[in-house]
């Protein structure tokens, strides 16, 4: 097997593009050590007005005015607005990425992988032969497929579902071009790891049951207000409620500030940024989070509940539609159903099956690689 150079390319406007990236890197690196991988950001390769449009007005609509991005993705999602939106990026790139198509001289990847479809695009609108005769294959990360996705010289598309499979081949994608992969997460959450051990490593007592409250890669899953609502809820076992706020330090100071509050039968934890998540989420009982792509599909994969709180209209709301079809939690249209579902799940009187599916990367290098 001829050794290969692998690019994976992500664009950091919301964590779960770039997650999986990471996620595609390490399995190469560990799997296929063969093969010489690199990840980057498009975001470093481009200019910084350009940088901070796709990277800051995303992160200002969705958290002022998730709406409006919802009507902006239902109606983006036809061929006619996608080729206007083709038409802008083609501009934008050509303007804006001269620093990219420097990198691609230097590296000469045999294969591009792609999370997101803006560095495909911008590599096949390259007026250089060479970048655009390079393989580039794109991994979809959320539960639905929206037209955005759709290039036509994209050489291999990677899909959660088969469902999403069926719809693009109605969308004009070849079938030999679309494989049924799962979303790529992280190796780790595919080991196997002792829960009595990661208790005692974390301070669990045997008798307290876990809830995992994540605040979203946005930081805009209001934690604070979940954790509060927690507080006065009589749940009838001995709780520990974990709270992870990841970057964000303003919410890590709200969460900090509960420590003053909490019930005689409760224990509290708060966590800031983590290479352990997959070690919180094995010692939970429930997962409250905001259905990102990249978290649904941990959550499946490590056999948790998810109850999905806030989703940003478009994708996330898409992808807890899938959680719902197959079983894996809940949706919570109010603090009320927070506390039912926290407290089933606890009880362990949840109707639902959670769906222990493997979804790996190995299903899409194999497609590649092998």
């Amino acid at each position: 097997m001829k050794k290969k150079h692998i690019l994976v390319v992500s664009v950091s406007a919301g964590a779960g593009h770039v997650r999986a990236a990471q996620a595609i890197e390490e399995e190469v690196s560990q799997a296929y050590p063969k093969h010489s991988v690199i990840h980057v950001d498009l975001l470093d390769y481009v200019s910084l007005p350009m940088k901070k449009v796709i990277k800051e007005l995303y992160g200002v609509i969705v958290k002022t005015l998730p709406e409006l991005w919802g009507y902006i993705y239902q109606k983006s999602d036809n061929a006619t607005q996608i080729r206007r939106y083709t038409m802008l990026t083609n501009k934008l790139g050509q303007l804006n990425a001269t620093k990219f198509y420097q990198f691609l001289d230097t590296e000469q990847p045999d294969q591009v992988i792609c999370t997101h479809s803006l560095p495909a695009q911008i590599i096949k609108q390259s007026k250089i032969t060479e970048h655009r005769r390079i393989p580039i294959s794109m991994v979809i990360t959320d539960y639905f497929f929206h037209s955005y996705w759709l290039i036509e010289e994209v050489n291999k598309y990677f899909v959660a579902t088969p469902k999403m499979k069926w719809h693009m081949e109605r969308c004009g994608v070849p079938k030999k071009h679309i494989h049924v992969s799962g979303i790529p997460v992280s190796p780790v959450f595919y080991k196997k790891k002792d829960v009595s051990v990661l208790k005692k490593k974390y301070k669990i007592r045997k008798d307290e049951k876990v809830v995992l409250v994540l605040s979203g890669g946005q930081g805009l899953g209001q934690s604070n207000k979940i954790v509060q609502g927690l507080f006065g809820q009589a749940f009838g076992a001995p709780i520990h409620i974990i709270a992870i706020a990841g970057k964000n330090k303003r919410l890590h100071a709200a969460l900090t500030k509960l420590k003053n509050d909490v019930p005689v039968k409760m224990n509290y934890t708060v966590v800031g940024w983590t290479d352990n998540m997959d070690e919180y989420m094995r010692i939970a009982d429930v997962v409250i989070s905001k259905p990102g792509g990249i978290t649904t599909s941990e959550c499946l994969a490590l056999g948790k509940p998810l109850i999905a709180v806030n989703p940003i209209p478009g994708q996330e709301e898409r992808n807890a539609q899938y959680l719902l079809e197959v079983g894996g939690g809940h949706i919570a249209v109010n603090d009320l159903d927070i506390m039912y579902y926290t407290e089933q799940a606890i009880k362990k009187n949840s109707k639902h099956t959670v769906v222990r599916k493997r979804q790996t990367t190995k299903n899409i290098l194999k497609k590649l690689l092998v």
